[in-house]
């Protein structure tokens, strides 16, 4: 693969959908992985970092780590972000009622008590 030819390819893409969308800019959800990371890099490429926010959108579960590096990534990109937290909301809807019980354990609970503990109360 020729990496400088598909960065290239890929900027023109989303420049492109762009006017064709009759928009100014992109939105794009940090999460602090690399897909994220790819798609805002790409599109502060194809658009200018003007052109791009972030939105970081962290829950109950979202490791702290991810949130860090949500952060820094906005900041090596210069990008503005907005951070906004959807426990509340989620909980509301009835989200965490859904999910199976050890997927309820925040993993801020896991890292402090291990997972063998809770994985005993799930059984």
């Amino acid at each position: 693969m020729d990496l400088p030819k598909t960065v290239e390819a890929l900027s023109r893409f989303i420049q492109t959908e762009v006017e064709k969308q009759h928009k100014v800019g992109v939105i794009i959800g940090i999460s602090g992985g690399v897909d994220s990371a790819v798609c805002a890099s790409l599109s502060v490429k194809a658009l200018g970092r003007e052109k791009v926010f972030g939105l970081i959108l962290p829950e109950r579960d979202t490791a702290p780590q991810s949130i860090k590096d949500a952060l820094l990534i906005c900041r090596i990109l210069n990008i503005d972000y907005k951070k906004i937290y959807l426990t509340a909301a989620l909980a509301e809807i009835g989200i965490y009622r859904l999910v199976p019980f050890g997927w309820l354990i925040p993993h801020r609970l896991k890292a402090k008590y291990g997972k063998r503990r809770f994985q005993k109360l799930q059984e």
